[in-house]
């Protein structure tokens, strides 16, 4: 049955799930509640040069680390650090592609699941064999702590550089909000997200809200006393749409 769906990401970020979506009927409606802008780096561009040609590796959880890294110190501290056999990881086909893209080709690339803390448990691997090996992992402000506390979970120390952060963007139009109003169901790709959206159309509270992950889920009912209609199992592409199409049947 054909619905009306919201989605939270940027276009960019949409767009394989907005193709989906769209291919089996729905009507998909996009609300960026995010725009990501380069800092930085932090703690300095120096230090964060240094710091890629001493790690063992360099880990990045999504394309926006690797796209601000390359905006702000350009590829070839990666390169290096390839070519001196540091590991370069990527959570998910989109980190690694744009890793690809920019010449640098990812010795560990980690598709399914697509988390930080898997990518941790899958670089304390490839590391239990040099016990001095630490990670770089380049991340943006405020990004959820998995892949950091993974590592240290498993005796592997980190050091962190952030080069990007989502800002709030411009609200969205007032005819927009009100198509959103009439949607079936909402799906939220962070708590931030939610938070954003119901502060520019707090009339959505009452729609079916799907959630990317528990985490979310729990900062959606913790913050808005809103009960995740479904719970995607990991945040791939099929996860979300299958998660989509249960609050839909429900």
């Amino acid at each position: 049955m054909a619905a009306t769906i919201v989605l939270t990401r940027s276009a960019e970020d949409n767009a394989p799930l907005r193709r989906e979506l769209a291919a089996r009927g729905h009507v998909v409606l996009e609300v960026p509640t995010a725009c990501v802008r380069d800092i930085g780096p932090e703690p300095s561009a120096d230090v964060v040069r240094q710091w890629a040609a001493q790690a063992r590796a360099i880990a990045f959880t999504s394309r926006n680390g690797v796209q601000g890294f390359c905006r702000l110190l350009g590829a070839e501290p990666l390169l290096a650090a390839l070519e001196g056999g540091a590991l370069i990881a990527a959570v998910g086909r989109a980190t690694a592609q744009v890793l690809a893209e920019a010449g640098i080709a990812p010795v560990l690339a980690l598709t399914e699941p697509m988390t930080g803390s898997h990518l941790a448990e899958a670089l304390a691997d490839r590391l239990e064999t040099q016990p001095d090996a630490w990670v770089l992992a380049v991340q943006g402000r405020h990004a959820r702590p998995e892949l950091v506390q993974g590592l240290a979970l498993r005796g592997v120390p980190s050091r962190v550089a952030v080069v990007y952060e989502n800002a709030v963007p411009e609200p969205p139009a007032a005819e927009l909000l009100r198509a959103c109003a009439l949607a079936d169901a909402v799906y939220v790709a962070a708590p931030s997200a939610a938070d954003r959206l119901l502060a520019w159309a707090p009339e959505l509270r009452d729609r079916a809200f799907v959630a990317i992950g528990p985490t979310t889920a729990a900062e959606l009912r913790r913050n808005h006393g809103i009960e995740a209609s479904q719970i995607a199992a990991n945040p791939g592409l099929a996860a979300a749409v299958d998660a989509i199409e249960r609050a839909l049947a429900a």
